[in-house]
Order: structure tokens, then sequence, then C-alpha cells
């Protein structure tokens, strides 16, 4: 019985630790690049309906 619960929580403990780091990447290069991001989807309309479609693409 225990072994299930530790197998549990052991994945649950990776999957938190994945997320949180890519969160906090993702994070950092929003600040890093802010300005860029900003001037590339601003600058050619074209740009946000690509960027749109491609992240309306992704599943989840």
């Amino acid at each position: 019985m225990w072994d299930i619960v530790l197998g549990n929580l052991r994945v649950t403990l990776k999957i938190i630790l994945f997320v949180g780091f890519f969160m906090t990447i993702i994070d950092f290069l929003e600040i890093r690049y802010k300005e860029k991001i900003n001037q590339i989807l601003t600058g050619r309309p074209l740009n946000q309906y690509v960027l749109s479609s491609l992240l309306g693409s992704i599943p989840g």
C-alpha cells in the first residue's frame, strides 16, 4: 500500500519540479526579451496570426 502512495508522491514531486522549473525559465525569458517580443508581435499583423495559430495548435 505504502509503495503505491510513495511512488505516486515521487512522480507528483517530479512533475511539480518540472513545471516550476520551466515556468521560471519562461518568466526569465519574458522579462529579458520583453521589448523584442513586443516589437516582433506589433511590427506586422501577420506575425500575430502566425504565432496565435501555432500556439492554438499545441494541445493542452
